[in-house]
């Protein structure tokens, strides 16, 4: 998936320009309803997507990623996934959060620095209306959170 692969290639030459190396997920896993992997004992969970720490990889329900970017455009894959390799890097960098609001807010915030980074690299083009999609698309794969 080319999520996938642009969002890592841009969290390594961030690394690499912090002389630290980034060490990509080792799978990526598309799974249906029940059907994905677990992770630790925790089964997956339909119309989800998630990064598991154990093992460090990334699974998603590709039928629901379908469906979102079939009804929300394609800003569904650049949020998702960019969101899970977001998780991806907090175990390679900080993963001390006092709050889980807290470790999704900063792998939003990543998913939307490699975006802009890849935008702002030249990688990707942003289109007119990208903006609102990519909020609307945030707000449909929004985690539940803790209450404060």
């Amino acid at each position: 998936m080319l999520a996938r692969c642009l969002t890592e290639w841009f969290w390594a030459q961030r690394f690499q320009e912090n002389d630290t190396v980034y060490r990509p997920i080792t799978r990526f896993v598309a799974y249906q309803g029940t059907d994905g992997p677990d992770c630790g004992g925790q089964a997956a969970v339909p119309e989800n997507a998630f990064y598991c720490p154990i093992g460090h990889f990334i699974a998603y329900d590709a039928v629901w990623l379908k469906a979102m970017y079939d009804q929300l455009g394609d800003g569904a894959v650049y949020v998702v996934i960019p969101h899970e390799l977001g998780h991806a890097v907090q175990a390679q960098v900080l993963d001390n959060f006092s709050f889980n609001v807290q470790r999704e807010l900063q792998a939003d915030c990543y998913a939307g620095a490699a975006l802009g980074g890849l935008i702002q690299a030249g990688v990707l083009r942003a289109e007119q209306g990208d903006e609102e999609e990519l909020l609307i698309n945030l707000q449909a794969a929004g985690d539940p959170t803790d209450v404060w």
